[in-house]
């Protein structure tokens, strides 16, 4: 009787998911009367799924489909060495049609994050619902198009444990915003006219005069050339969602770009604010308020309300995954505690994705100080038992503007020292010991300025471990030395700027981060691949503060296994007396 009341609930919770749920729209429509609905849902099977259970296996053949009731499963895709993400699937999504629709095999493994229930459907089923109306077979079909759509999406820095949820680009209002200079350039002759007609010329000679038609022509041409530079450059920014966090490229056309990050776990708010512009054309501005992660603005969006519901619900996700792996911890916890380890269902991936992740690099060779010191290394890699370091110093650009000119001096000197033994020059004939010995001082200071530029550039460096960022400026030789130090503790924000077109083009440019506590920031200045660089420390900062929150995850642990003990132990005590 328990198990009958229990599946009517269930049959009523599916039923209600299929009457309300928006991703169910397409798919209730093409039922041509309600009673169909109901027989669907009374057609169905339940089960509860425990963390862990992998419900599909890839490879293995496929007879049946379900629908999520509650919880959070996942797709993934195991055939290569390193599981790929393909998918999240909550309440409300229709999971394992595709092997339906084609040759019954499963293309990927779906395993539950966080417990669930689901609604499961036979071969039979399947066959009676297609029978029903050609619709549903389209239906399926979109969504599985849309999903290979979803999963195949790519963007500079995309991680193996996430995927694209939406993107958008700037409203058409972002470009009517910059054809102020534009306008103002067109309106330039018209103003140089009514200049010239005010001190008497008419108007016939002012347009009929070759001159004044040259004179206005290069306003035209540059208010068109400027106004196809901002149509460019307004489309080439990228606002983006995924399973895992936020990201904004803003890519200035010919000069350059920056971008910010921020863990969908960090977001605090999401506010959606608009102009006059915005009210007349549908637009908005998202301002996105992180934690630890500073602010990160997508202005002018399409879908802006949209995006925001998108970003709510994937961190209400992103922070259920992260509770079901603290779940996890105190499960292992326990396990290892009574020895019951074997039993423990292993998932494919981290049941909350880290935040950060960080790709192993090869240490830099070195083989001893004086040729090392010698070798311009903008890179360098280091293993300690602390973990790995990594120190960089400024672009090439930055070594070969400071030696140049010693270098000339240095070249021009030499050839005249050399000159001055073979009497090239009439003044070497007559004075050919004193030029030869000034020469000679003169190369050695030259030299001296050689190793001066070149030591200042080798002692300026940025150091990144696995706790804290150094950055140290240093003049030659070491005569002063100002050494800033900074944990994760304190970093508010990273994010990297290429200013200009020739920056980009030596892709060459600043990182900055921002600090709590201080009004100064630490600066990487002038360092080769900065979106590389800023990609590093945010996954450090991001893991050291994921690392942070287990760590007191796992102190709690203990605290709960040693009530238990006690209790145990009280527990004993009583039995035996």
């Amino acid at each position: 009787m328990h198990e009958d009341l229990q599946r009517e609930e269930h049959v009523q919770e599916l039923l209600a998911l299929l009457q309300k749920d928006k991703t169910l729209r397409d798919f209730r429509g093409a039922f041509t009367a309600p009673e169909d609905l109901v027989e669907f849902a009374n057609r169905a099977q339940f089960a509860l799924h425990d963390q862990g259970e992998q419900v599909i296996k890839q490879g293995d053949r496929g007879d049946n489909f379900f629908i999520v009731l509650n919880g959070q499963l996942r797709a993934i895709d195991v055939s290569n060495k390193k599981p790929r993400l393909l998918g999240y699937f909550s309440s409300g999504a229709i999971v394992g049609e595709r092997a339906m629709l084609h040759d019954r095999i499963r293309t990927a493994t779906v395993e539950v994050v966080v417990g669930a229930t689901l609604a499961w459907f036979s071969e039979e089923d399947w066959y009676w619902l297609i029978g029903r109306n050609s619709r549903f077979e389209d239906f399926f079909h979109n969504m599985e198009a849309y999903r290979i759509q979803q999963s195949a999406m790519d963007f500079p820095g995309r991680q193996y444990d996430e995927v694209v949820v939406a993107s958008t680009k700037r409203h058409f209002t972002a470009f009517l915003a910059e054809l102020t200079y534009p306008i103002l350039l067109l309106i330039a002759p018209i103003v140089i006219i009514l200049i010239a007609q005010f001190f008497g010329l008419a108007l016939s000679t002012i347009l009929a005069d070759a001159v004044t038609l040259l004179a206005t022509l290069p306003f035209f041409i540059a208010a068109i050339l400027l106004a196809l530079y901002n149509y460019f450059d307004w489309l080439n920014d990228d606002f983006i969602v995924t399973t895992k966090r936020v990201v904004h490229i803003e890519r200035i056309l010919f000069f350059g770009e920056q971008r910010k990050d921020a863990p969908l776990t960090r977001i605090q708010d999401v506010t959606v604010i608009s102009d006059i512009l915005d009210l007349i054309f549908d637009s908005d501005t998202l301002r996105i308020a992180t934690a630890g992660a500073g602010t990160i603005v997508f202005n002018h969006i399409r879908h802006a309300e949209h995006i925001r519901q998108v970003i709510f619900a994937e961190r209400v996700h992103a922070k259920a995954r992260v509770a079901a792996a603290d779940v996890v911890a105190l499960r292992h916890t326990i396990a290892n505690q009574i020895h019951v380890t074997e039993g423990l269902k292993e998932h494919v991936m981290d049941v909350a994705e880290p935040e950060g992740l960080i790709v192993h690099q090869p240490t830099t060779r070195h083989y001893n100080r004086f040729i090392d010191y010698f070798i311009p290394r903008i890179k360098e890699v280091s293993q300690t038992p602390e973990g790995t370091i990594i120190t960089w110093r400024k672009h090439y650009y930055v070594l070969i503007t400071n030696i140049v000119p010693p270098l000339l001096a240095l070249s021009a000197a030499v050839y005249l020292f050399i000159a001055s033994f073979f009497l090239w020059l009439p003044p070497f004939m007559i004075l050919a010991w004193p030029i030869q010995a000034t020469l000679g001082i003169i190369i050695l200071a030259c030299m001296l300025w050689y190793l001066i530029k070149y030591d200042d550039w080798n002692k300026d460096v940025y150091i990144v471990t696995n706790t804290q960022i150094i950055d140290i400026e240093s003049a030659a030789f070491r005569v002063r030395k100002t050494k800033r130090e900074g944990t994760f503790d304190n970093i508010q924000g990273v994010y990297s700027e290429i200013p200009n077109l020739f920056y980009k083009l030596l892709n060459l440019g600043d990182v900055i981060i921002e600090t709590a506590g201080s009004d100064l920031t630490f600066t990487f200045e002038k360092v080769f691949n900065p979106a590389a660089v800023t990609e590093e420390i945010f996954s450090r900062w991001a893991i050291y503060q994921q690392k942070e929150r287990e760590s007191q995850r796992d102190a709690t642990n203990r605290q709960v296994m040693d009530v238990l003990k006690e209790y145990h132990k009280l527990v004993s005590n009583d039995v035996q007396q």
